[in-house]
């Protein structure tokens, strides 16, 4: 263990801190024979840790023996604008079927000037105008067909 330590400091990551419960495994037996472990974890390199000191971790409860722990990037981030609906981003797969939402992808993400968080900002950015004008139509179509 003292090695794994030593090879985490080597490459300046930190371990980023859970924000609610602690283990990711549990043998689901009660008493003395539970047995509960942390086999997952979310490491961070130090200088974005530093940069987004807001970063948790969470475990969530499932019926299986394993949990899920998910990376929040955004719930404890300081709020400075309060625009919530351009806070979170879903990829919708219908959008893979689609070549022009596959080329606006492919061609932010072949920029090598900008960085990977950047390029998600602008993903989304030019997403959400193509989604918007895509469902236009239909939303239209829809409100025409309800005043017939």
């Amino acid at each position: 263990m003292d090695e794994f330590g030593d090879f985490l400091e080597e490459l300046n990551l930190t371990d980023v801190k859970t924000y609610n419960g602690w283990f990711t495994w549990t043998n689901k037996r009660d008493g003395n024979r539970l047995v509960k472990e942390r086999l997952d974890r979310f490491f961070i390199f130090n200088v974005i840790m530093e940069k987004m000191p807001f970063l948790t971790s969470h475990v969530r409860q499932s019926k299986s023996n394993y949990e899920a722990i998910l990376l929040d990037t955004n719930r404890s981030k300081p709020k400075t604008k309060s625009i919530y609906h351009r806070v979170w981003f879903r990829y919708d797969i219908f959008w893979a079927k689609e070549q022009e939402a596959r080329d606006i992808i492919t061609s932010i993400w072949s920029k090598e000037e900008c960085n990977p968080l950047e390029k998600m900002a602008m993903i989304r950015d030019k997403l959400d105008s193509w989604k918007y004008s895509v469902t236009l139509g239909l939303r239209i179509m829809l409100i025409r067909g309800k005043r017939d």
